[in-house]
């Protein structure tokens, strides 16, 4: 079963940020997903257990958009190449690990996080870090 986590911290490190925290399959399905995406011309939509990601191929575009059943993904080609890069990386290491991309909204930066931060009550850190969208999302 694949875990992913998809959350707005108000406080990570200093800073707001999305966190899409994974395990090793939730990593892979991420991944296989934004390279579909960045293949094709139409928006792709994946469903994982009762949520739904869509991504959306916009030129420049760098945004995460977090609703209560959905998770939209706007990226531009070369955002996609520089994530799914970042996650193969993270692949590659099998171990936890985490990278951090620039992205336009609702904040500046997205961590990408493996095997760090997949359960809500695992570190003070999301213990302090106040109200939250989250997803935890599975096949």
């Amino acid at each position: 079963m694949a875990a992913i986590r998809v959350e707005l911290i108000s406080e990570f490190k200093g800073e707001s940020v999305v966190l899409v925290a994974v395990d090793a399959d939730g990593l892979e399905a991420v991944r296989s997903a934004l390279v579909v995406a960045g293949q094709q011309e139409q928006p792709l939509a994946v469903t994982l257990g009762d949520k739904k990601m869509e991504f959306k191929v916009e030129p420049g575009a760098a945004r995460i958009e977090l609703e209560l059943h959905t998770i939209t993904w706007r990226l531009g080609r070369d955002k996609i190449a520089e994530i799914v890069k970042k996650l193969d990386f993270m692949q590659e290491a099998q171990r936890a690990s985490h990278h951090y991309v620039e992205i336009e909204s609702p904040v500046k930066t997205l961590v990408l996080s493996r095997d760090e931060y997949v359960r809500p009550n695992t570190t003070e850190l999301l213990a302090r870090s106040g109200p939250r969208v989250v997803r935890r999302i599975s096949p």
